[in-house]
């Protein structure tokens, strides 16, 4: 029974080749548009799921004066939440460089203008749970101005010839500050809503 249903499809295609080929073109472009579309759709499912506790976490998205939305706001947020929804444990406050007016350069083994360097609450180590692969979270308060770096950029930049509590150059327009590196933590995943190469308060 399948020898003669394989016989007669065969010679169907032969007797249709038009027919066949534009029958089978169709179906080789709907499995792949949804084999796209299920990558995508899991892809997108994916994002800050790489965190432990990524079911507690939220993200504040502010609409400016212009209409766009960016993922941070003022200074008072913080105070304003913790007074209206005593139920959030943590709270960090994020500015990503491309939100700044002025271009970010750093002095590694030679001068690099950055694109992921952010300025956050000491917090955000605990609320992403980022592991610190050098460096120690209770010594950065006694630093001035601590500078957490990814493993990525500390091998990019610096080469790994890079110790502890050194001063490291940064150029934040024409103004020009002295970070000490305090840590370097394990890359975010590429399924992060956050990049950050550079992190200091």
């Amino acid at each position: 029974m399948i020898r003669n249903a394989l016989i007669t499809s065969y010679r169907t295609i032969v007797n249709n080749k038009t027919y066949s080929v534009i029958s089978l073109a169709g179906l080789v472009l709907g499995l792949a548009a949804a084999f796209v579309l299920l990558v995508y759709a899991i892809n997108e499912g994916s994002y800050n799921r790489c965190f432990p506790n990524y079911h507690q976490l939220s993200r504040i998205i502010i609409t400016d004066s212009k209409g766009m939305k960016v993922p941070q706001g003022s200074a008072l947020i913080r105070p304003m939440l913790s007074a209206k929804m005593p139920e959030c444990l943590k709270m960090a406050r994020v500015v990503h460089n491309m939100y700044m007016p002025d271009k970010i350069k750093v002095y590694g083994t030679k001068i690099y203008e950055v694109s992921d360097f952010i300025c956050a609450d000491p917090e955000i180590f605990e609320i992403l749970n980022l592991d610190l692969i050098r460096g120690n979270l209770k010594n950065s308060p006694k630093l001035k101005n601590p500078l957490y770096i990814s493993e990525k950029a500390f091998k990019e930049y610096f080469k790994n010839d890079l110790k502890l509590c050194q001063t490291i150059r940064v150029n934040v327009g024409k103004f020009q500050y002295e970070m000490m590196l305090a840590g370097v933590y394990k890359d975010l995943p590429w399924n992060s809503s956050l990049t950050a190469d550079f992190i200091t308060g």
